[in-house]
């Protein structure tokens, strides 16, 4: 699980990892539900996929110096 290296910004150079920039994308489970945990809630137990579409200027980033 890529999770504890995601926390430590080491997940880059995973092969199961790909890092791209796009405004929208669709994430598809081939075997069974995913599980959603969107903006600190858990949603829609039964899904099978998720789009996230991003708008220009509305995501905020904080970054630590």
């Amino acid at each position: 699980m890529a999770v504890p290296r995601v926390m430590r910004g080491t997940h880059a150079n995973m092969g199961e990892v790909a890092l791209f920039q796009t405004r929208k994308v669709t994430i598809r489970s081939l075997d069974g539900p995913l599980l959603l945990h969107l903006d600190g809630e858990l949603r829609q137990p039964d899904a099978s996929q998720c789009t996230v579409r991003l708008e220009p200027g509305r995501l905020k980033v904080m970054v630590a110096r």
